[in-house]
């Protein structure tokens, strides 16, 4: 799943293809949950990458998106330095400071929020 949700984060193009990009992006990570594979920080990473490369910056469509992925991965606890800073990318000024309780970019991530990242790396999100 994570390879193609990359290569959809990766796609170029008229405004039209990398709506279509997304459109598969979403419906990957759609299916990967229905199939019981949970999603990691990297694909919560990967998901917000989507977002900052093949939504119109500012679009309603984009602001729903992004927070509707970075609250699934604060609630997973699989917050890392790399979500935030993908989140950072993704997320207009205004909900990025909402998401964050007000803080631009916080020196501590809150532990509740990585509570489930291992020690030992990224758990695997692909079967």
């Amino acid at each position: 799943f994570s390879l193609v949700l990359n290569g959809c984060a990766s796609a170029f193009g008229s405004r039209k293809e990398r709506l279509k990009a997304f459109g598969v992006a979403r419906s990957t990570f759609q299916d990967m949950l229905s199939f019981g594979v949970a999603p990691n920080q990297v694909t919560y990473g990967i998901m917000l990458k989507c977002a900052n490369k093949l939504l119109q910056p500012g679009s309603e469509k984009r602001e729903f998106f992004v927070r509707d992925i970075f609250e699934r991965s604060r609630r997973d606890g699989l917050v890392d330095p790399a979500v935030i800073n993908s989140l950072r990318l993704a997320a207009s000024d205004e909900l990025f400071g909402k998401l964050l309780g007000g803080n631009d970019l916080p020196s501590e991530i809150p532990p509740e929020w990585s509570s489930n990242i291992s020690k030992k790396g990224p758990r695997r999100a692909e079967v």
